[in-house]
């Protein structure tokens, strides 16, 4: 199982739908599931806290669209710091 992670920060998360999907275009295998989970935005005097997560699978889904739920997944909770992981398995030559 391999996995990539990109994370987003401040208030203008939802203005990141580019950079989910070329995260996601770009991994270097198939992805088969992305977990989003959001913290609330650190600031200097406290670390972010769990606030919510939600996985979906990727097999057979455009990417453009898994990326469109994602967005709005963030965008329904406000100021938040957005963990995407994207995980697969590794083509692996023997």
């Amino acid at each position: 199982m391999a996995a990539e992670v990109l994370v987003l920060r401040g208030s203008g998360v939802r203005s990141y739908t580019n950079n989910i999907l070329s995260f996601l275009s770009d991994a270097k295998w198939p992805i088969q599931t992305i977990e989003v989970r959001l913290a609330s935005s650190p600031s200097l005097f406290h670390r972010g806290t769990f606030r919510s997560s939600q996985n979906w699978d990727a097999s057979g889904r455009k990417l453009a669209d898994i990326t469109y739920e994602i967005v709005q997944f963030i965008a329904d909770n406000d100021d938040v710091e957005a963990t995407i992981v994207a995980r697969g398995e590794e083509n692996r030559a023997d």
